[in-house]
């Protein structure tokens, strides 16, 4: 009797996606990539250089410089590696393992969600991090169970977190500058830790925005931040476009700003306190600011991390928004790196419950789970949305 052999993703079959194929999906990604690269050098480099903020050369060009040591070092830490460990003889060989092993990808994520200022050994010390530590001692593409450059990422800020903090801050402070407006000296502009900096002032909505200059800036890409979460044009533009050449599912990313949205919506509601819709502001900022439309593009849509059936897909998603969503608006900082991390840890579980309620057939037993989900859901949003209420940031800014 024959045994199916089944082994980690990713995997697609071709009969239904035709030329689709993991080659073609990673070269999908640095196309996508290359446009963030580009307006990081614009905004992060040029401009800054044009007007005088900066004026050494090496600074103009570090966008590129972070970029290339990045996917230099993952190269070369993976060819090291496969040379080692899998013996491969020749070199043709050698070049044939590490470019189907795809390592460039790992260092391209890490200098994107790095600040541009941040020193060159961090880089390559999360390259290290990532495709050694995460990604080739658990076999390599495709049996990593975090998503490696993200979880390096995150080990980078704790570990270096000063010195992160200050090259984001002194990028922030060029920016502003530059384009005249009074930037905030947060890291991320999670909203908490931005109040709470703040909290002997009084707020409106003008004066929270009015420090990053609008939100057009905001959406455009016109504020201080990491290489790759600066443009929210660009999200959208690259999420259009990897939908389009099926390299992402649509439903994660969506799903996930969604909930996210409605909870920030819900909260600017229940704190305005007059029942008007008049806080629309409030969810727009909080998406516009920060990586969440970044990492639900490119960090969220993860093939070895996420759910593989689509109603695992949305539950995923849902469940990152509102854990995305209690980091950022009680606790205090971004969240979104902390939020896939942790989310992901659930995914076989998600995967389970969603194969459940999978197929043609709506019997009681699926409507049950269906219920009890969304009940779940829906209690532990309210809870986030209620507990703004005890935060007097949030009485600063709605009573106004």
């Amino acid at each position: 009797m024959k045994k199916f052999l089944i082994s980690k993703t990713p995997f697609i079959r071709s009969v239904d996606l035709g030329s689709m194929s993991t080659t073609r999906m990673m070269y999908d990604y640095l196309v996508a990539f290359i446009s963030f690269i580009m307006f990081g050098f614009v905004i992060n480099g040029l401009i800054p250089y044009i007007n005088g903020e900066i004026t050494q050369v090496y600074y103009l060009i570090k966008p590129f410089i972070n970029v290339l040591v990045g996917i230099l070092c993952s190269v070369t830490f993976e060819a090291i590696y496969i040379l080692i460990f899998k013996k491969v003889k020749g070199f043709r060989a050698l070049i044939t393992e590490t470019h189907y092993s795809f390592g460039f990808m790992v260092g391209l994520v890490i200098s994107l969600l790095l600040p541009v200022r941040v020193p060159l050994y961090i880089i390559i010390i999360g390259c290290f991090i990532g495709n050694i530590c995460l990604k080739m001692i658990f076999g390599g593409l495709g049996k990593n169970i975090f998503n490696p450059a993200l979880l390096a990422y995150a080990i980078l800020f704790v570990v270096f977190n000063k010195i992160i903090v200050n090259s984001m801050n002194e990028q922030v402070l060029i920016l502003s500058n530059t384009l005249n407006i009074t930037a905030t000296q947060a890291p991320v502009p999670a909203m908490r830790e931005l109040m709470l900096k703040l909290g002997n002032l009084s707020f409106t909505s003008s004066s929270l925005i009015r420090q990053f200059g609008s939100l057009f800036n905001l959406f455009v890409g016109f504020k201080g931040g990491n290489l790759g979460e600066v443009s929210g044009f660009l999200c959208v533009l690259a999420y259009i476009y990897l939908v389009i050449r099926k390299s992402i599912n649509w439903r994660v990313p969506i799903f996930y700003v969604a909930t996210v949205f409605v909870i920030s919506y819900a909260a600017a509601i229940i704190n305005k306190m007059n029942g008007t819709l008049y806080g629309i502001w409030f969810p727009v900022f909080n998406l516009l600011s920060g990586s969440i439309l970044f990492g639900a593009v490119f960090l969220a849509t993860d093939y070895v991390t996420t759910p593989k059936t689509p109603n695992g897909k949305i539950i995923y998603a849902i469940l990152l928004g509102i854990v995305t969503s209690f980091i950022r608006l009680l606790i205090g900082f971004d969240g979104v790196c902390i939020s896939i991390i942790l989310v992901s840890l659930l995914t076989p579980v998600i995967d389970l419950i969603a194969s459940k309620i999978r197929g043609p057939i709506i019997n009681s037993k699926v409507i049950i789970y269906y219920v009890l989900i969304s009940f779940v859901f829906l209690i532990i949003s309210a809870y986030i949305v209620y507990q703004t209420t005890n935060l007097s940031f949030f009485n600063k800014i709605f009573k106004n």
